[in-house]
């Protein structure tokens, strides 16, 4: 069975089984996966917020209500020792800082996870990312700092920093990546050859710069947060640029001891 309403300003999905049981998804964040569902798993109730209205509108009502959303934020699953769920939101739910405001919000309103948060490039980013790379191949190295849509990337991530007042190391974390995709097309312009991998390493500049955006806007608003790339945490993947596969049994344990020794307990990661 399917439903869906509204959660704190975004789009639910929501899907449960005959027994009842379910999760909750916000969209267009794609899904969440517990790690227990058996033990997890929360009992949903919808019911109308307004009796009679026209429009169908639906809200949530689990065992453990979610808090309102706030000017300031409490960190989920304080009582917990390790996380529990992932969120995984996709690029138009972090399209801009008031979208990533409303995915902190639903974030923080299930108090009962201790989630980590896996995010998508911001908006189109990937798509413009993957445009300067073809426009490298046919522009001088002089004209790559103006070239279009690194302009857009550019301008997207710097003016989400500004709005969501992040910390000023992470604002130089972000124009430091910026600066390295620039010399990445300058690259691409002097050798003119985009190779598969040198495509995956410009897409993975969105990545790297929306999850830092995101975890410093976190801890600015009194929510530990810890943000880390997929390598970093021990993701391993064959060498097949452009599709390639996750190594699970190298990626797992290396996985388990990155939780054990960055202290996953005391942070959200993302």
């Amino acid at each position: 069975m399917q439903l869906t309403g509204r959660l704190s300003g975004a789009d639910v999905k929501f899907s449960s089984s005959s027994r009842g049981n379910g999760h909750v998804c916000p969209r267009p964040a794609a899904r969440a996966y517990r790690a227990q569902p058996q033990q997890q798993t929360a009992s949903i109730a919808w019911r109308q917020l307004e009796a009679g209205h026209v429009n169908q509108r639906a809200a949530v009502v689990a065992r453990s209500s979610p808090a309102p959303a706030s000017a300031g934020l409490k960190a989920p699953g304080q009582h917990l020792q390790q996380v529990n769920i992932v969120y995984k939101f996709g690029g138009s739910s972090v399209r801009d800082a008031e979208r990533m405001r409303e995915v902190a919000d639903i974030i923080c309103s299930f108090q009962e996870n201790l989630p980590c948060v896996v995010l998508s490039a911001m908006g189109k980013t990937t798509n413009l990312l993957l445009e300067c790379g073809e426009l490298a191949l046919r522009s001088p190295t002089d004209s790559i700092p103006n070239l279009k849509p690194l302009r857009a990337v550019r301008e997207l991530h710097l003016s989400t920093c500004e709005a969501l007042g992040v910390e000023a190391s992470v604002r130089a974390e972000v124009e430091a990546l910026l600066c390295n995709l620039q010399q990445l097309l300058i690259g691409i312009s002097i050798m003119q050859d985009l190779t598969p991998r040198a495509k995956d390493s410009l897409v993975s500049f969105g990545e790297r710069m929306s999850t830092r955006i995101f975890a410093s806007f976190l801890r600015v608003s009194g929510v530990p947060a810890r943000q880390r790339d997929a390598p970093d945490i021990g993701f391993v993947t064959s060498d097949e640029f452009g599709n390639a596969d996750i190594l699970y049994d190298q990626t797992l344990s290396k996985v388990r001891g990155c939780r054990r020794s960055w202290g996953w307990y005391n942070s959200r990661p993302v």
